[in-house]
């Protein structure tokens, strides 16, 4: 009986041992490295900071924020550089910026580029025009926040903001705009190549088709409407719209196909498979 004991606590300890071992072994199999040239990071970021007069530093503070960015791995001083001269010249001041600098500097430059591309489209008077506490809170949204691609949702930005700037050719407000552009670009994680073209695709056809030829403003919240509930919404709500207007289909007027075809959008999607909090 002891011996039986033995055995089982033996094979016991070697099943750990296994499990541990392996476990080790394809933790290391997922182990990634990224080999960095952090002596040119350092001294580009010494430089900059050298240069910068508005705060007086020492140079073995400067020495120690350098170190710091270094650890960025390649890259790191242009990332930390460029938010910073973008930030100071919005009006922040140099410890601020500063903050923001070293933040993005361990981020990658994709994460980075989003954040200043985003910041300059909302805060730049030729554009979205908005205050500055504004622009850093959506470019952090977008960039360092952001749950999807980084680059899709970066895109989506660039098409709404082309979009929007066109728009006002058409007597469209500005800021109507923007404001239907940013809740759009919250959607982008449901769409693979983005959410822009399904949004622009269904604007235009309720725009501009004789079966529905809405005004701007109820084109754009229709659009936003559907779209939040995923890439099948556009064709459910546009299928059970000419259903619901159908001498063949359910005989109603537009005022109730337009709202069978909101149910229907809503439909496209189950709480299973997508998260999403409706307009009310």
């Amino acid at each position: 009986m002891k011996k039986i004991f033995v055995s089982g606590v033996a094979k016991f300890i070697c099943a750990v041992i296994c499990t541990v071992i392996c476990t080790f072994a394809c933790a290391q199999e997922d182990i990634h490295f990224d080999f960095c040239d952090s002596t040119p990071e350092l001294i580009r970021t010494y430089e900059f900071l050298k240069q910068q007069k508005e705060v007086p530093t020492t140079e073995e503070q400067n020495l120690r924020v350098a170190e710091i960015v270094s650890e960025g791995c390649n890259g790191a001083g242009e990332r930390f550089i460029e938010v910073i001269l973008l930030l100071k010249k919005a009006g922040l001041s140099s410890a601020g910026s500063l903050r923001f600098g070293l933040d993005f500097s361990k981020l990658p430059k994709d994460v980075q580029k989003n954040f200043v591309e985003i910041f300059q489209g909302i805060y730049s008077p030729e554009t979205y025009n908005q205050d500055y506490k504004f622009a850093v809170e959506m470019a952090l949204k977008l960039s360092k926040e952001f749950k999807g691609s980084t680059r899709t949702v970066r895109e989506d930005f660039k098409n709404f903001l082309d979009f929007c700037l066109g728009a006002k050719k058409d007597q469209l407000p500005m800021n109507l705009c923007f404001k239907v552009s940013l809740e759009a670009i919250q959607y982008n994680i449901y769409f693979e190549s983005g959410v822009f073209s399904s949004f622009r695709e269904l604007y235009e056809k309720l725009r501009n088709d004789n079966e529905y030829f809405l005004s701007i403003r109820d084109a754009l919240q229709i659009s936003l409407r559907v779209i939040q509930f995923g890439p099948r919404a556009s064709q459910n709500f546009l299928t059970a719209y000419q259903f619901a207007l159908s001498q063949k289909g359910l005989k109603m007027g537009r005022p109730q196909a337009f709202e069978i075809a909101l149910k229907m959008a809503s439909n496209s999607v189950t709480l299973s498979t997508l998260e999403i909090k409706p307009r009310p």
